[in-house]
Protein backbone atom coordinates (compact mmCIF):
# COMPACT_ATOMS: atom_id res chain seq x y z
CA UNK A 1 0.00 0.00 0.00
CA UNK A 2 1.10 3.61 -0.61
CA UNK A 3 -0.62 7.06 0.21
CA UNK A 4 -1.45 8.78 2.81
CA UNK A 5 -3.03 9.16 6.57
CA UNK A 6 -4.77 7.01 9.86
CA UNK A 7 -6.12 7.61 12.95
CA UNK A 8 -4.76 7.66 16.42
CA UNK A 9 -3.46 5.33 19.00
CA UNK A 10 -7.13 5.41 20.92
CA UNK A 11 -8.18 2.71 17.79
CA UNK A 12 -6.07 -0.02 19.02
CA UNK A 13 -8.53 0.16 21.48
CA UNK A 14 -11.22 0.63 19.77
CA UNK A 15 -14.79 -1.06 19.51
CA UNK A 16 -15.49 -2.32 16.37
CA UNK A 17 -19.13 -3.02 14.99
CA UNK A 18 -19.19 -4.89 11.71
CA UNK A 19 -16.75 -3.24 9.30
CA UNK A 20 -16.78 0.60 11.75
CA UNK A 21 -14.44 1.13 13.85
CA UNK A 22 -15.27 3.64 16.93
CA UNK A 23 -12.71 5.42 18.48
CA UNK A 24 -12.92 9.18 20.89
CA UNK A 25 -11.37 11.22 18.60
CA UNK A 26 -10.35 15.13 20.07
CA UNK A 27 -10.70 17.90 17.03
CA UNK A 28 -9.30 18.09 13.57
CA UNK A 29 -8.38 19.93 10.68
CA UNK A 30 -8.63 19.71 7.02
CA UNK A 31 -7.70 20.90 3.40
CA UNK A 32 -9.93 22.48 1.13
CA UNK A 33 -7.63 23.66 -1.49
CA UNK A 34 -6.37 21.62 -5.27
CA UNK A 35 -2.81 22.72 -6.09
CA UNK A 36 -0.91 22.13 -9.43
CA UNK A 37 1.93 20.13 -8.39
CA UNK A 38 3.92 20.16 -11.59
CA UNK A 39 3.60 24.65 -11.95
CA UNK A 40 7.64 24.30 -11.45
CA UNK A 41 7.68 22.10 -14.12
CA UNK A 42 5.67 24.56 -16.64
CA UNK A 43 8.11 27.47 -15.73
CA UNK A 44 11.02 25.11 -16.36
CA UNK A 45 12.90 25.56 -12.70
CA UNK A 46 12.87 22.13 -12.35
CA UNK A 47 13.45 18.87 -12.84
CA UNK A 48 12.11 15.74 -12.30
CA UNK A 49 8.64 16.58 -13.55
CA UNK A 50 7.38 12.70 -14.91
CA UNK A 51 6.61 12.12 -11.26
CA UNK A 52 9.26 10.25 -8.65
CA UNK A 53 9.06 10.60 -4.83
CA UNK A 54 9.47 13.38 -2.79
CA UNK A 55 12.80 12.84 -0.72
CA UNK A 56 13.54 14.09 2.75
CA UNK A 57 14.35 14.02 5.72
CA UNK A 58 12.03 11.28 7.87
CA UNK A 59 12.06 10.55 11.74
CA UNK A 60 13.62 12.57 14.25
CA UNK A 61 13.51 16.32 12.50
CA UNK A 62 12.84 18.98 15.04
CA UNK A 63 9.40 20.37 14.69
CA UNK A 64 8.71 24.08 15.55
CA UNK A 65 6.64 24.84 18.73
CA UNK A 66 3.59 26.71 18.24
CA UNK A 67 3.62 28.84 20.64
CA UNK A 68 0.23 27.79 22.08
CA UNK A 69 -1.45 28.83 19.16
CA UNK A 70 -3.02 25.18 18.48
CA UNK A 71 -3.01 24.35 22.09
CA UNK A 72 -5.98 25.59 22.75
CA UNK A 73 -7.58 23.52 19.96
CA UNK A 74 -6.79 20.35 22.01
CA UNK A 75 -7.11 21.92 25.56
CA UNK A 76 -9.13 20.37 28.61
CA UNK A 77 -11.16 23.48 28.66
CA UNK A 78 -15.33 23.33 28.79
CA UNK A 79 -15.62 24.11 24.82
CA UNK A 80 -12.45 21.55 24.02
CA UNK A 81 -14.42 18.82 25.77
CA UNK A 82 -17.84 19.68 23.59
CA UNK A 83 -15.78 19.17 20.69
CA UNK A 84 -14.52 15.94 21.69
CA UNK A 85 -16.71 13.36 19.58
CA UNK A 86 -17.11 9.57 18.65
CA UNK A 87 -15.46 9.43 15.30
CA UNK A 88 -16.71 6.18 13.26
CA UNK A 89 -13.88 4.96 11.05
CA UNK A 90 -14.76 2.85 7.68
CA UNK A 91 -12.31 0.91 6.15
CA UNK A 92 -12.64 0.58 2.50
CA UNK A 93 -10.99 -1.11 -1.02
CA UNK A 94 -12.02 -1.02 -4.78
CA UNK A 95 -12.43 -4.66 -5.37
CA UNK A 96 -8.89 -5.70 -6.98
CA UNK A 97 -7.24 -2.94 -5.62
CA UNK A 98 -4.26 -2.78 -2.74
CA UNK A 99 -4.68 0.25 -0.98
CA UNK A 100 -6.81 0.39 1.65
CA UNK A 101 -8.38 3.85 2.86
CA UNK A 102 -9.86 4.98 6.40
CA UNK A 103 -13.21 6.86 5.92
CA UNK A 104 -13.24 9.54 8.72
CA UNK A 105 -15.75 12.59 9.18
CA UNK A 106 -16.10 12.27 5.86
CA UNK A 107 -12.70 12.57 4.25
CA UNK A 108 -10.28 9.45 3.05
CA UNK A 109 -7.21 8.98 4.74
CA UNK A 110 -4.71 6.45 2.81
CA UNK A 111 -3.26 3.49 4.89
CA UNK A 112 -0.06 3.86 4.18
CA UNK A 113 2.13 0.29 4.85
CA UNK A 114 0.35 -2.64 5.89
CA UNK A 115 2.85 -2.30 9.49
CA UNK A 116 1.27 1.04 9.62
CA UNK A 117 -2.42 -0.44 9.35
CA UNK A 118 -1.70 -3.07 12.24
CA UNK A 119 -0.39 -0.59 14.59
CA UNK A 120 -3.57 0.99 14.64
CA UNK A 121 -4.71 -2.74 15.63
CA UNK A 122 -7.19 -3.01 12.42
CA UNK A 123 -7.73 -6.35 10.84
CA UNK A 124 -8.48 -7.30 7.18
CA UNK A 125 -12.03 -8.52 8.31
CA UNK A 126 -12.81 -4.97 8.89
CA UNK A 127 -12.31 -3.67 5.22
CA UNK A 128 -15.53 -3.34 2.78
CA UNK A 129 -15.92 -2.93 -0.94
CA UNK A 130 -15.83 0.47 -2.24
CA UNK A 131 -16.32 1.59 -5.97
CA UNK A 132 -14.16 3.57 -7.48
CA UNK A 133 -17.05 6.15 -8.08
CA UNK A 134 -17.90 6.24 -4.43
CA UNK A 135 -14.31 6.56 -3.10
CA UNK A 136 -13.79 9.70 -5.21
CA UNK A 137 -16.89 11.39 -3.54
CA UNK A 138 -14.73 11.61 -0.21
CA UNK A 139 -11.82 14.99 -0.10
CA UNK A 140 -9.09 13.43 1.15
CA UNK A 141 -7.92 14.16 4.86
CA UNK A 142 -4.65 16.36 4.96
CA UNK A 143 -4.14 17.74 8.17
CA UNK A 144 -3.00 15.73 10.82
CA UNK A 145 -1.34 15.73 14.54
CA UNK A 146 -0.07 13.11 16.87
CA UNK A 147 -1.62 11.71 19.04
CA UNK A 148 -0.18 12.07 23.02
CA UNK A 149 2.13 15.35 21.01
CA UNK A 150 1.77 17.89 24.86
CA UNK A 151 2.43 20.79 21.51
CA UNK A 152 -0.10 20.06 19.81
CA UNK A 153 1.51 20.90 16.38
CA UNK A 154 -0.46 20.77 13.19
CA UNK A 155 0.76 19.11 10.04
CA UNK A 156 -0.28 19.31 6.63
CA UNK A 157 -0.03 16.55 4.37
CA UNK A 158 1.40 17.37 0.54
CA UNK A 159 -0.19 15.65 -2.79
CA UNK A 160 3.20 13.88 -2.87
CA UNK A 161 2.99 12.72 0.46
CA UNK A 162 4.96 14.57 2.85
CA UNK A 163 4.61 16.76 6.01
CA UNK A 164 4.77 20.28 6.14
CA UNK A 165 3.91 22.14 9.62
CA UNK A 166 1.22 24.39 9.79
CA UNK A 167 2.67 27.40 12.17
CA UNK A 168 -0.35 28.77 13.79
CA UNK A 169 -4.34 29.14 13.51
CA UNK A 170 -3.71 32.27 10.70
CA UNK A 171 -2.80 29.75 8.23
CA UNK A 172 -5.05 27.00 8.88
CA UNK A 173 -8.04 29.63 8.07
CA UNK A 174 -6.17 31.13 5.22
CA UNK A 175 -7.04 27.35 3.33
CA UNK A 176 -10.53 27.64 5.03
CA UNK A 177 -9.98 25.03 6.68
CA UNK A 178 -10.69 24.67 11.10
CA UNK A 179 -9.69 22.28 13.80
CA UNK A 180 -12.82 20.27 12.39
CA UNK A 181 -10.76 19.23 10.03
CA UNK A 182 -7.95 17.68 11.84
CA UNK A 183 -7.26 13.92 11.82
CA UNK A 184 -5.15 12.19 14.72
CA UNK A 185 -2.49 10.04 13.93
CA UNK A 186 0.03 7.79 15.72
CA UNK A 187 3.81 8.15 16.08
CA UNK A 188 4.20 5.88 13.92
CA UNK A 189 2.63 6.86 10.90
CA UNK A 190 4.05 10.48 11.46
CA UNK A 191 7.33 8.87 10.97
CA UNK A 192 6.80 7.29 8.08
CA UNK A 193 6.27 10.72 6.22
CA UNK A 194 9.28 12.41 4.62
CA UNK A 195 9.15 16.21 5.33
CA UNK A 196 8.69 19.07 3.07
CA UNK A 197 11.17 22.13 2.90
CA UNK A 198 10.58 23.51 0.05
CA UNK A 199 7.75 25.62 -1.26
CA UNK A 200 6.70 27.58 -3.94
CA UNK A 201 3.17 30.43 -3.46
CA UNK A 202 0.71 28.77 -6.26
CA UNK A 203 -2.39 31.37 -4.80
CA UNK A 204 -3.27 33.90 -5.18
CA UNK A 205 -0.90 33.71 -8.51
CA UNK A 206 2.02 31.09 -9.29
CA UNK A 207 5.28 32.29 -8.56
CA UNK A 208 8.74 31.75 -9.86
CA UNK A 209 10.33 31.90 -6.50
CA UNK A 210 11.36 29.14 -4.48
CA UNK A 211 11.93 29.18 -0.80
CA UNK A 212 13.40 26.52 1.65
CA UNK A 213 11.55 26.54 5.33
CA UNK A 214 13.91 25.79 8.31
CA UNK A 215 12.83 26.63 12.02
CA UNK A 216 10.15 29.40 10.64
CA UNK A 217 12.45 31.40 8.27
CA UNK A 218 12.37 31.01 4.73
CA UNK A 219 15.57 31.16 2.77
CA UNK A 220 14.79 31.82 -1.15
CA UNK A 221 16.87 29.70 -3.72
CA UNK A 222 18.11 31.22 -6.23
CA UNK A 223 17.85 29.29 -9.83
CA UNK A 224 21.29 28.40 -9.91
CA UNK A 225 21.06 26.72 -6.17
CA UNK A 226 17.83 24.95 -7.42
CA UNK A 227 19.92 23.42 -10.49
CA UNK A 228 22.57 22.74 -8.16
CA UNK A 229 20.50 21.24 -5.56
CA UNK A 230 18.38 19.39 -8.25
CA UNK A 231 15.10 18.89 -6.41
CA UNK A 232 12.60 17.21 -8.08
CA UNK A 233 8.61 18.31 -8.48
CA UNK A 234 7.80 16.11 -5.40
CA UNK A 235 10.24 18.02 -3.22
CA UNK A 236 8.45 21.74 -3.98
CA UNK A 237 5.25 22.20 -2.33
CA UNK A 238 2.62 24.75 -3.48
CA UNK A 239 1.70 27.34 -0.60
CA UNK A 240 -0.80 30.65 -0.52
CA UNK A 241 0.91 33.27 -0.12
CA UNK A 242 -0.73 34.24 3.40
CA UNK A 243 1.14 31.01 4.77
CA UNK A 244 4.75 32.09 3.22
CA UNK A 245 4.29 35.85 5.14
CA UNK A 246 3.78 34.00 8.56
CA UNK A 247 7.41 32.92 8.02
CA UNK A 248 10.39 35.49 8.91
CA UNK A 249 13.36 36.22 6.19
CA UNK A 250 16.59 34.16 6.26
CA UNK A 251 19.45 33.73 4.10
CA UNK A 252 18.99 33.65 0.63
CA UNK A 253 20.56 30.22 -0.83
CA UNK A 254 22.86 31.73 -3.68
CA UNK A 255 24.88 28.49 -4.99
Amino acid sequence: MTGLLILPEAAVLAQTTGSQVSYSQKGSLGDSNSRVANSLCRISLIGGCAGGTASGQTAGTKTKSSGGLFASLFSGSAAAKKSTATAVITLVRIPGKTDVYQIIGGKKHLVPTNEIFESYGFTTDLIQDISAKQLAKYPRAKLVTVTGDKTAAVFYITEDGTLRQILNEKVMASYGDTKDDIIFINQKEFNYYPRNYFVFVATPTVSRDVFQLVDGSKRYLTPMALRRMKLNSGEIAPINISELDEYSPGQPIIF
